[in-house]
This record gives C-alpha cells, sequence and structure tokens, in this order.
C-alpha cells in the first residue's frame, strides 16, 4: 500500500492542471493540411451554392416570364460576322399598359465583341460595341403601331394594326460586326455579349434584363463556312 505525503499530492495535483490547461478536453490539434483541405471544401461548397442559385434564378425567370434575350446566335455572310438574338417575354403587363395610353416605349439593344483574356487579373479585351434602338408607339385612335427600328447606319419606320407582327418586329435583333479583327487574330477565340433596357420614362414599368455571353467562337472557322 503506498503513503503519499501531503507535498507529493500537491505536486502530482499541479501537474495534472497544468496539463489539462495546455490540451483541453475535447480539443486536438488539427495538421495543417487537414486545415487547407475543409477550406478547400467550404470554398468548393461556396461555389456550387452560387451556381446553384444563379440556375434556379433563371429557371423562375422562365418561369415568370421576366424579360430576357436569348444566348446570341452568330454565323459569316458576305465576310461579315452576323449576330443574331431575340427578345422573350418583353410584353409585361406594366409595357402593356403604357403602349395602350399612347406613350412610346424604347428598347436599347447593346452588344459588345469580346476577347478573352484568360487571366484572373484582367478583363477581357472589349473589341467593338454597338447600340440599336426599337421604339414602338400605339395610336388608339387609329390602332395602329408605329415601330422604329435605328442603327448606327439605318434608320426604318414600320406600322401595323397586328400585335403579334409588333412584337415580332421590336424583338427580333440583328447585328452586323465590321470588320475590326485584324486577319493575323482569326485564329483566337472571341464571344459576344448582350442585354437590353426598356425606357419607360417618365413612367414607371422600365427594366434591364440580365447580359447574356454567346459560345466562344473563332472567326476563322465562321468564315471558311460563308457563301
Amino acid at each position: 500500500m503506498e503513503v503519499y505525503t501531503l507535498k507529493a499530492i500537491e505536486t502530482m495535483n499541479t501537474r495534472e492542471h497544468t496539463i489539462s490547461e495546455s490540451s483541453p478536453a475535447g480539443s486536438l490539434s488539427v495538421p495543417p493540411f487537414k486545415s487547407c483541405a475543409r477550406l478547400l471544401i467550404l470554398a468548393l461548397s461556396f461555389i456550387l451554392i452560387i451556381f446553384c442559385f444563379g440556375s434556379l434564378a433563371e429557371l423562375a425567370a422562365r418561369t415568370r416570364g421576366k424579360p430576357r434575350l436569348d444566348m446570341p446566335a452568330l454565323t459569316a455572310e458576305n465576310s461579315f460576322l452576323i449576330v443574331y438574338s431575340q427578345l422573350k417575354d418583353a410584353f409585361t403587363t406594366e409595357i402593356e399598359k403604357i403602349l395602350a395610353s399612347g406613350k412610346t416605349v424604347d428598347f436599347c439593344f447593346y452588344m459588345e465583341l469580346c476577347r478573352p483574356r484568360f487571366s484572373f487579373f484582367y478583363p477581357d479585351e472589349r473589341i467593338w460595341r454597338e447600340t440599336h434602338k426599337h421604339s414602338v408607339q400605339y395610336n388608339p385612335a387609329t390602332r395602329e403601331y408605329t415601330i422604329v427600328l435605328e442603327t448606327l447606319a439605318n434608320r426604318e419606320t414600320r406600322f401595323t394594326e397586328n400585335p403579334e407582327e409588333m412584337m415580332s418586329l421590336v424583338s427580333q435583333i440583328r447585328f452586323q460586326v465590321p470588320q475590326v479583327i485584324k486577319s493575323e487574330f482569326f485564329q483566337e477565340e472571341y464571344y459576344v455579349r448582350m442585354w437590353l433596357t426598356a425606357d419607360t420614362k417618365p413612367l414607371p414599368g422600365g427594366f434591364t434584363t440580365r447580359t447574356v455571353n454567346s459560345r466562344r467562337f473563332i472567326p476563322a472557322r465562321l468564315l471558311d463556312h460563308d457563301d
């Protein structure tokens, strides 16, 4: 049977207290590589959540009929790049009320031709930009729509009594890209991005669509298929 003196017992208690303070129960040191792995998992989870949220928002916009632009499509005609898109669900209840009152609604389409830089620190290079404006006004007396289609080089006025034809004229967009890409850069990748604003000032009801990007393309391949 072991007998401890009072001094020995105090020494043992002091050691136990020191050990408990330096290594508290339930607190285990985590190796650095495990901490990095946890941070990486958290970062990837955050990115995944943002991606899913954006996809759900886009799906909800389509379900609710929120105004939006179709993804731009590209082709080549007579050695020029042509960009097509279409405005969907633009004629909201507010827009229809404004037109019924005889006010003009301006739809401005913006398009940019860009070259990716493949660098986190530098934004993509904007090669060219242009704006087209489609204006529409309804005359309650004659029950006729006046549609004005404006580009930098042309202005065209159309008249129709058919609402479906009016919507089609306003919603269809076509850009002809000038020859701003030098031939030595035809093998590089480019893309176009588009967005639209609807101006109903001074009345409420205007909106701006989300920016949509085309798929990346190589001009040489498009122009090779130009008839």
